[in-house]
């Protein structure tokens, strides 16, 4: 049953900016997690499905903020535009 409303369901993310800290949320029915990051530093960070990746986030100037995920089997892009 979780699985099919987490098919389902789309989250809700939240970017924020404390001076040089973002802090990214992302709300959904089941699971809500929360990372804070700076931009151009590598972080760890527990992914809802328990898996552990290297994570480094990016941004140019009129682009969207740029993750990268990355373990010893994928490495995974991510695009997040600020409104």
């Amino acid at each position: 049953m979780l699985r099919n409303l987490a098919k389902t369901s789309t989250p809700v993310v939240e970017i924020t900016k404390d001076g040089d800290v973002f802090t990214l949320k992302t709300l959904t029915a089941i699971k809500n997690s929360e990372i804070k990051f700076e931009l151009g530093k590598e972080f760890n960070e527990i992914r809802q499905d328990g898996k552990t990746v290297q994570v480094y986030m990016s941004r140019l100037i009129k682009h969207p903020i740029t993750q990268v995920d990355s373990n010893n089997q994928f490495v995974d892009h991510c695009s997040r535009k600020l409104k």
